[in-house]
């Protein structure tokens, strides 16, 4: 009986080491799981801080594109106004001129003096 009494003690023995070993095992998944979630927590820390502070710089910047687009398009404005003012003065000139008018504010030394019904220059 001696033999079977080894034998026994043995295989007692054998489930007891693998129970310890299941358990390290177990506890060394719970502590690497545990490890991940802190990095993965770490990383999602990190990339809402980076978004934070990329909006904030995008926000910045995006008001100071529109500020300066605002302006080049009122100098554009303020531009093309007296553009549009200088070609209705000219084409204003030039209709008078083919009419035979005087425009205010142009000389015209070509033209004699016009006289009135008396004889007089005007």
């Amino acid at each position: 009986m001696g033999h079977m009494k080894d034998e026994m003690t043995g295989l007692a023995d054998e489930i007891r080491n693998l129970h310890n070993a299941r358990t390290a095992f177990r506890s060394e998944i719970r502590n690497r799981v545990m490890d991940l979630r802190s990095g993965v927590r770490e990383l999602r820390t990190g990339y809402q801080s980076a978004r934070t502070q990329m909006a904030r710089t995008m926000r910045s910047e995006s008001r100071a594109f529109l500020t300066d687009l605002q302006k080049s398009v009122a100098d554009l404005e303020t531009k093309a106004l007296g553009t549009r003012q200088a070609f209705a003065a000219d084409l204003a000139g030039a209709l008078a001129a083919w009419a035979g008018r005087r425009t205010v504010g142009v000389k015209n030394h070509a033209r004699k003096p016009e006289r009135s019904r008396r004889g007089r220059s005007k």
